[in-house]
């Protein structure tokens, strides 16, 4: 496993959601509870977070009701979705 200091390569394109607007890629979220994934807004994202904020290592609550889990960012890569996490 990679140190926690190295970026792995394919996290480079989500590096942030301007990246993501930049180059239409697809992005969702998963609830690491109750499994429910819900497609990121990206227009909304940006409103929050701002162009330079990341989904890497963001891990929001989750909106499904009575749910208290948190979700994780996934990306689009070779055909799979992964989880956008550092570590």
């Amino acid at each position: 496993m990679a140190p926690r200091n190295v970026t792995k390569i394919w996290l480079e394109p989500y590096r942030s959601f301007g990246e993501l607007r930049r180059g239409a890629l697809p992005l969702r979220l998963t609830c690491r509870t109750c499994n429910v994934i819900l497609r990121a807004d990206l227009d909304v994202l940006i409103w929050a977070r701002g162009r330079a904020g990341s989904p890497i290592d963001l891990h929001p609550r989750c909106k499904r009701w009575d749910c208290n889990g948190h979700m994780v960012f996934q990306g689009h890569v070779g055909g799979v979705w992964r989880p956008l996490i550092s570590g």
